[in-house]
């Protein structure tokens, strides 16, 4: 493929002073896009504009700040910056390291194993052990269990003892059930089986838009890393798709109720980019998937990536789009009072059922019918929002740290420094 006249420009894997000052639009300064007024609107609705967010040059076109230490770090700056990154990449050390795997030894391939691996086991469970099916309903069922085993207990002891409680204190015939008693049965079981069945239907739509996600991401990072020589467009790749699952996560934080413990953000950057200044806090606040289209978009452009034949441009777009349904599916979901309502409706009917049944025993039993019963309900509200780190979750911190990864080789290593250095001054210079 013939390469930009920027890429004829480039001199032993550094961007030259003569192509920055000729073609500072391959930096990708975004503040040149003047007709892009309405899609740069970054700056969120109530936030002061100081200088804790981003700045504005003239015209009211915003920019992005400048790294905290300038564009180049001295080797002090480099060093501590160094420290605070392998702080936050502690975590990942014990993910890592549960695996089977290290920082040393981890690679795009092994993670991908390991991605896949996690994936398949939502399917694989075992039903012995401590993290078998059984440990599960076990944990989950175990204090409604035990609330009827009191209950039903005390209701045998007391009938045992003489006292009925429906003819004794309720004054009702010998062998008498209302009628409400089967409209409750009724209600639990069809509201516990929509219940479910609308949860699995998310669970699927969830676990298929993240393998979507997925497969579309690496064939986008793919396509773009070999459309080019120049290691500084290659390291700028990885930089954004590391940023797209870097919002990616930040979406799941916004939108989701059981994502309420998240792995810090620095375990998804790589330790030698982590100077770049789109993963600076503010940046990373103020920024969501429309601006990430938007200066991906650019820098391709400005780089001359696209293809004649298409197909880049295609496999950007199915990336947005998977990206766009995994958002939909974040955002669209039932309101919380049908899980409420029918736990309400199970909990009545499983109360009134020893009250009203003299078989003991139907009343010996209706512990277990509440443990199956609350299971149920416990396995369709997992699914229903599977982005934690629940039982049954999808597997997403997996996925994303793979994602995360960057391919980098052995050329691209040696000038990663550089590259992101030359990727802050596009970025925030003109």
């Amino acid at each position: 493929q013939s390469l930009s006249s920027s890429n004829a420009k480039y001199r032993g894997g550094l961007v030259t002073e003569t192509a920055l000052q000729s073609r500072p639009q391959i930096c990708m300064v975004v503040a040149g896009a003047t007709q892009q007024d309405e899609v740069l609107d970054f700056v969120l609705p109530g936030v002061a504009d100081d200088d804790s967010g981003l700045r504005k040059r003239e015209g009211g076109i915003p920019k992005l700040p400048a790294p905290h230490h300038g564009t180049v770090l001295s080797k002090a700056a480099r060093k501590l910056k160094r420290q605070e990154t392998r702080k936050l990449h502690q975590d990942r050390e014990i993910w890592l390291r549960s695996r089977g795997l290290t920082s040393e030894t981890v690679t795009k391939e092994r993670l991908e194993r390991v991605a896949n691996r996690e994936v398949r086991k939502v399917s694989t469970l075992q039903i012995w052990g401590r993290k078998g099916i059984l440990w599960w309903v076990v944990k989950v069922s175990r204090s409604v269990f035990l609330f009827y085993v009191l209950f039903c207990g005390s209701i045998l002891i007391c009938k045992h003892q003489g006292f009925n409680i429906k003819q004794d204190y309720l004054n009702l015939a010998d062998g008498y059930r209302p009628f409400l008693l089967g409209i409750l049965h009724y209600l639990a079981a069809f509201l516990t089986g929509f219940t479910m069945n609308e949860a699995m239907g998310r669970y699927k739509a969830a676990m298929s838009a993240a393998l979507s996600l997925q497969i579309d991401v690496e064939k986008l990072r793919a396509h773009l890393t070999l459309s080019t020589e120049d290691p500084k467009f290659r390291i700028a790749v990885q930089v954004f798709i590391t940023w797209q699952i870097i919002l990616w996560r930040k979406s799941l934080v916004h939108f989701t109720e059981s994502y309420t413990n998240p792995p810090p953000m620095g375990e998804l950057i790589h330790e030698g980019m982590y100077d770049c200044v789109i993963f600076e806090p503010r940046v990373l606040w103020r920024f969501n998937s429309a601006h990430w289209e938007f200066l991906s978009q650019r820098f391709i452009s400005c780089a001359h990536l696209w293809d004649g034949a298409d197909k880049l441009s295609g496999a950007f777009n199915s990336t947005v789009a998977s990206w766009k349904a995994l958002d939909d599916v974040l955002r669209v979901r039932s309101p919380r009072t049908r899980i409420i309502l029918t736990k309400v409706v199970v909990l009545m009917f499983l109360t009134l059922m020893p009250v009203f049944n003299d078989d003991d025993v139907t009343i010996v039993l209706i512990p277990v019918l509440a443990a199956v019963f609350i299971s149920v309900l416990e396995l369709s509200n997992e699914l229903a929002d599977p982005w934690d780190c629940d039982y049954h979750d999808v597997p997403l911190r997996t996925v994303m740290i793979y994602l995360a990864t960057p391919q980098l080789l052995e050329e691209d290593e040696e000038q990663l420094d550089a590259a992101v250095a030359w990727l802050n001054r596009g970025l925030t210079e003109d």
